[in-house]
């Protein structure tokens, strides 16, 4: 058992909020994950805290809601992508540091995997966020204006753990940026100096600087 906030079955596909009651009773009886969400009102003092769940039975439960729920099986609708047409954006280095200055870079984090990072709460050093302002220079990582390119055509239906994409935000003074996306749609290979190459290359590098900061 493990302390955990709670969660919800929901978005499902009509069959699969037929089955689930009696599915989650049989496979995941401890996953403590309810059919119905935000339509039916938790008691206040329930709000915000953590309740005592089985993790394989949340893990089991979760995989078997994720193929089976609206979000796994198309595009993500709220993702906006650039119409069709739109220009791609690359600014000179120094364009790009005279609109995107080090001095405002202020902010990173919620990176997956299990590495998060928060300006509220936490801090980089400087030399920390120096180095991370650095690569998204290098990246041009705000040229990048929707949450991710395009995915490829051969994957871009592919089902998915709604629950696990790829999350990663920056700010620059008022500029604000959120990338999220999806492996299983993303393309495996992207050209090099291709916009998912230059986020994957930003991502690995947010994650390393990260993963060393937790290790400290």
């Amino acid at each position: 058992m493990r302390e955990d906030r709670e969660l919800f079955a929901s978005n499902l596909v009509p069959a699969a909020r037929t089955e689930y009651s009696s599915w989650v009773a049989a496979h995941a009886p401890y996953a403590e994950m309810p059919l119905d969400s935000a339509l039916t009102p938790i008691p206040w003092p329930r709000m915000g805290n953590p309740t005592a769940v089985c993790a394989v039975c949340r893990e089991t439960a979760l995989d078997w809601i994720a193929v089976r729920q609206f979000a796994s099986i198309g595009p993500e609708s709220e993702w906006e992508l650039p119409p069709p047409g739109a220009k791609p954006v690359r600014h000179t280095e120094a364009e790009y540091r005279r609109l995107y200055p080090r001095s405002k870079f202020a902010c990173v984090y919620d990176v997956s995997e299990g590495h998060r990072f928060d300006t509220h709460r936490d801090t980089l050093t400087s030399s920390e966020l120096d180095a991370v302002y650095e690569k998204t220079v290098r990246a041009r990582i705000f040229d990048i204006p929707q949450r991710h390119p395009e995915y490829p055509e051969a994957t871009k239906n592919a089902t998915v753990r709604a629950d696990r994409a790829r999350l990663m935000y920056f700010q620059c003074g008022n500029q604000y940026r959120t990338y999220s996306w999806y492996d299983e749609r993303a393309p495996r290979d992207p050209v090099a100096g291709s916009e998912w190459a230059r986020l994957f290359d930003v991502y690995a590098y947010v994650t390393t600087v990260l993963t060393r900061r937790e290790s400290r």
